[in-house]
């Protein structure tokens, strides 16, 4: 499954969520979800996921892999809003 074309994919899906919610992890919370799997997420999936967003962020700050992931959402060939 880690091979380009799932990478790619990745990479464009979190541009999407980046480019219709910003920074606000609870709302690209509530459109992944609702574009992934065409439903709203409980409560808890919502606070599980927006846990995890956080504890990812500051895994990636401690490496300053977070700060080249981001530059190279914003800079990647593909970035135009496909859907």
């Amino acid at each position: 499954m880690n091979n380009n074309i799932v990478h790619e994919r990745a990479v464009q899906f979190a541009q999407r969520l980046q480019s219709e919610c910003g920074d606000d992890a609870g709302a690209q919370v509530d459109r992944a979800i609702a574009l992934a799997w065409g439903s709203e997420p409980t409560d808890t999936e919502r606070q599980h996921a927006i846990d995890f967003i956080e504890r990812q962020q500051a895994e990636f700050l401690k490496s300053n892999r977070w700060i080249r992931m981001k530059r190279k959402l914003q800079q990647h060939p593909n970035q135009k809003n496909r859907r």
